[in-house]
């Protein structure tokens, strides 16, 4: 398909383009501004229902660019008590749609847009939507002309702010005051520093969960998780404690330890996950590691392991559709129920890599 050479449509001045010459100027603008002004131009259906259509467009990422057919986002459920604000975005480097879901309110807010992708629109809900139209949809497209990575600026605690220089790829620029400082971009998806304490009980117990966005692993990225943690069994008799790691509805990692006798000092425990993407939406693959240290490795001091263990494992025949959201989550459940039975899930870190 040819294009068209931009005349500048001008019906006003004294020597201004009447009749047929001006039509064929604004057709000729048109024309020329489709390709970016379209660019995953979100709206409502033909027949609205609930989802959002997206239209064509484009990424230049990694030098490659990508043309990216038209789409529909999942289906997005109405708010059950307040209103509700959903991000509509679009992976950076595969262009594929995702929905985050924000949180009910009285006056609700955007939710924070994911590592790794870019924002396309914000969707207002009611507790009384049945269809989504253009009337409760904001365009909130920001990214030029989408030469993403390897031409971003991410501003701290907001939105993104684009540079037609050249940055290399990873690389990122935060604004401290009026000062613009270059660094390494930052891979965290998230990261949970609330305590969660499992004792005297032998139920399965969830102590960290993320709804990884649909889109976020592709078909050649990984996510890596490191959880921080301490356990004590000073219960007079040994126990094992299980670990398990779940993706979706696989379990992708199980660490059922040694049965470790009763101690009255707590053991370091740090669990890493790695989940990569096997060159397509549905093929994973995962690694894990069970790190738990002799009893005493508090305060800066460090133990041996010839109480304590290393195990490791993997699971290589994943199949979960990640182009949907889908729950990670870490469980952990003890051999037996001991009120001095306790495992305390300190720290978790999810990267994407």
């Amino acid at each position: 398909m040819g294009v068209v050479t931009f005349v500048q449509p001008d019906a006003g001045s004294q020597t201004g383009q009447t009749g047929s010459a001006y039509k064929s100027a604004i057709d000729g603008a048109v024309s020329v501004l489709k390709r970016i002004s379209q660019a995953f131009a979100p709206h409502e259906q033909a027949t609205p229902n609930m989802t959002v259509r997206l239209d064509a467009g484009f990424i230049f990422s990694g030098g490659t660019l990508t043309e990216v057919a038209a789409q529909n986002s999942a289906t997005i459920t109405a708010p059950t008590t307040n209103p509700r604000i959903d991000r509509i975005v679009v992976d950076e480097a595969t262009g594929t749609v995702s929905v985050i879901a924000g949180t009910e309110a009285a006056s609700p807010t955007a939710p924070a847009i994911t590592a790794g992708k870019l924002p396309v629109a914000q969707v207002l809900l009611q507790t009384s939507t049945t269809q989504i139209t253009n009337a409760i949809i904001t365009d909130e497209r920001a990214w030029g002309l989408m030469e993403l990575p390897a031409r971003r600026f991410r501003e701290t605690g907001g939105p993104d702010v684009l540079s037609m220089g050249a940055v290399p790829d990873g690389k990122v620029f935060k604004r401290s005051g009026s000062t613009i400082i270059g660094g390494e971009a930052s891979p965290v998806l998230n990261r949970d520093v609330t305590e969660n304490e499992v004792v005297n009980t032998a139920a399965e117990t969830t102590v960290y969960s993320f709804s990884v966005p649909g889109g976020t692993l592709g078909t050649d990225k990984m996510l890596r998780l490191t959880l921080l943690g301490s356990y004590l069994n000073n219960s007079g008799a040994g126990s094992e404690i299980t670990y398990r790691v779940k993706y979706g509805a696989t379990t992708i990692m199980t660490a059922l330890t040694r049965v470790f006798a009763s101690d009255a000092s707590r053991r370091a425990v740090r669990l890493i996950c790695l989940l990569a993407a096997q060159n397509a939406t549905n093929a994973q693959v995962a690694h894990g590691d069970e790190l738990t240290c002799n009893p005493g490795g508090v305060a800066g001091a460090t133990t041996d392991f010839d109480t304590g263990e290393h195990r490791t494992g993997f699971h290589d025949s994943i199949a979960e559709d990640s182009t949907a959201a889908k729950t990670l989550s870490v469980t952990v459940q003890w051999g037996g129920a001991n009120a001095a039975r306790s495992f305390k899930c300190e720290v978790v870190q999810l990267e994407l890599l």
